[in-house]
C-alpha cells in the first residue's frame, strides 16, 4: 500500500500525442508484460497502441509519486476486468483517443472512465443506459458522453462489465448504486474542456481527488532511467 494514503484517491492523466513519433511505442513498451503487449498489438492505429502503452507508463509514474517500489512485470491486465497492481493501491485505468487516465484509491471500490468530448450521442445510447439517466439525456439536462462515462465508471467500480448496465441506478445527482454497492460519481477536469468521471465508495465522498498531469516525454524518461525496470521508492 502507498506510504501516505492521504494522497489518495489520486488521478493521473496524460494526453495521447496526435502524431506519435518514431520509436515511441518501443520506448513505452519497456517492461510491459507479454500478454499485455499482445493485446496492444491488436490495435491497428499507432495512436491506439500508444494510448494503451501510456496506461502502463502512468502506473510507473504513480508508483514514483506515491513512494512505491514498482515491478511492471507483476501487474496483471485480466481481459474484461480491472488491472491488478500487487502491493499497490486499488486502481482503475481508462483511455480514449485523446487521453489516458489512472485512478488510484486506498481501497475498493474505484472506477474511472474517459471519452473524447462528444464521442457519444443520445442516439448512440439507445437503450443501453438506465431509464433515469436516459431520460435526463433526452431532456438535455445531462450530456450523453458524460452519462456514458458515469455509467462506465460505476460499472468498473462494481467490478462488472457492460452486462451489468441494467443494475445501475442513478438515485440523484452524483450518486449511483450498482446492485448493493453505493457510489459517489465525480467529474475531474483534464484541461482543454476534456474531463473524465470517477466512481468511489461513499466513504471517500468528501476527500478531494488529487489530480496529477503528466507529459509523454517525462514518462519515457522515467522508463529509460529505470533499467532494469524496477521503479525504486524515493
Amino acid at each position: 500500500m502507498a506510504r501516505d494514503v492521504k494522497q489518495l484517491p489520486s488521478l493521473h492523466h496524460v494526453a495521447v500525442p496526435a502524431q506519435p513519433w518514431l520509436g515511441l511505442e518501443a520506448a513505452l513498451a519497456q517492461g510491459v508484460p507479454a500478454a499485455r503487449l499482445a493485446v496492444v498489438a491488436r490495435q491497428r492505429q499507432p495512436r491506439d497502441r500508444v494510448a494503451r502503452l501510456l496506461g502502463s507508463a502512468l502506473l510507473a509514474a504513480a508508483a514514483r509519486r506515491h513512494g512505491l517500489a514498482f515491478d511492471p512485470w507483476s501487474v496483471q491486465y485480466p481481459q474484461g476486468g480491472p488491472l491488478y497492481w500487487p502491493g499497490g493501491p486499488v486502481c482503475s485505468l481508462s483511455h480514449s483517443a485523446d487521453h489516458v487516465v489512472l485512478l488510484l484509491g486506498p481501497e475498493a471500490p474505484v472506477g474511472v472512465d474517459v471519452e473524447s468530448p462528444g464521442a457519444v450521442s443520445a442516439a448512440d445510447l439507445r437503450l443501453a443506459l438506465p431509464v433515469s439517466l436516459r431520460e435526463a439525456v433526452a431532456a438535455g439536462t445531462v450530456d450523453a458522453t458524460d452519462a456514458w462515462m458515469q455509467a462506465e465508471a460505476a460499472l468498473k467500480a462494481a467490478g462488472v462489465g457492460l452486462s451489468g448496465l441494467p443494475d445501475v441506478v442513478f438515485a440523484s445527482a452524483g450518486r449511483a448504486r450498482v446492485r448493493d454497492l453505493a457510489l459517489v460519481l465525480r467529474p475531474v477536469s483534464l484541461g482543454g474542456g476534456a474531463q473524465c468521471w470517477c466512481a468511489l465508495g461513499e466513504a471517500w465522498a468528501e476527500r478531494p481527488i488529487q489530480v496529477v498531469g503528466h507529459q509523454v516525454a517525462d514518462l519515457v524518461r522515467l522508463l529509460e532511467s529505470a533499467q532494469p525496470l524496477r521503479i525504486p521508492a524515493p
